[in-house]
């Protein structure tokens, strides 16, 4: 299932980079860092020899992508597709072009450059290459909802209904209460002449509340009891296990 950050902003949206310390496009001066792009771009261009060392320019290099990504998504949300296409194109280009140098962009970025150019292309009404980007973004990650909803609404517009419906379930799983993806499920589903259902929504049981009525009089303090008992069983059954220490740590 995706997280709660990821179904507040619903399928309709693009990816962006969850890098910790990472700014909010609202926080970029843009203009810097688009004279940034042009500063790496001459570079690269160039046969000079980086001035520092492998790992400063691997540092260099994915900060580069990076900031074609973020100019991407900018105007994306401007509504420019043509010019976000661009930037995506030029960020996966560089990613192919750090791998011959033995540079290493993350799979990640790789796979939301696809999803969003996916979404650009989607927006232009350019379908085939909406079916090709999002290919490669499943191949990132085949659980990448967006780029199974791109997908769907592309074969759909192909006329690929049963195809189109199987992607869109797919992304059901992942999102099953987002409005965009259950209109579209159910216009394929009329299509194909299948049955239209509702989704069931799972109830929240707190145990105490029904235990606590069973026990008559006692009221309040057969309620602190439960509570407490309740408690000390979590306690019990989620005490964390120490498996040793892991100097690498986590991320």
């Amino acid at each position: 299932m995706a997280s709660e950050s990821d179904l507040a902003q619903g399928v309709d949206n693009i990816e962006d980079l969850d890098s910790p310390g990472k700014m909010s496009s609202d926080s970029v001066d843009r203009s810097a860092r688009w004279q940034d792009i042009l500063r790496g771009l001459q570079f690269i261009q160039s046969t000079l020899p980086y001035p520092g060392s492998q790992e400063e320019y691997e540092v260099f290099i994915q900060a580069l992508v990076k900031n074609l990504f973020g100019e991407g998504n900018d105007v994306y949300k401007e509504g420019d597709w043509a010019r976000a296409l661009e930037m995506y194109t030029e960020a996966l280009s560089i990613a192919e072009y750090a791998d011959s140098e033995e540079i290493s962009v993350s799979s990640e970025t790789i796979e939301k450059l696809y999803a969003n150019r996916a979404a650009a292309y989607l927006n232009m009404g350019l379908h085939d290459q909406v079916l090709r980007d999002c290919e490669k973004a499943l191949q990132c990650n085949e659980n990448n909802y967006r780029a199974l909803y791109r997908k769907s609404r592309s074969l759909k517009e192909l006329g690929r209904h049963r195809e189109a419906y199987d992607a869109v379930a797919k992304c059901s799983f992942a999102v099953p209460q987002d409005e965009s993806v259950i209109k579209l499920t159910q216009e394929l589903a009329k299509m194909l002449g299948l049955k239209i259902r509702k989704a069931y929504v799972r109830a929240k049981v707190n145990a105490v509340d029904h235990v606590v009525p069973c026990l008559g009089s006692c009221g309040a303090l057969a309620r602190r009891i439960c509570a407490l008992m309740a408690s000390l069983v979590s306690a019990a059954c989620f005490e964390p296990v120490a498996w040793g220490h892991n100097s690498r740590g986590l991320e």
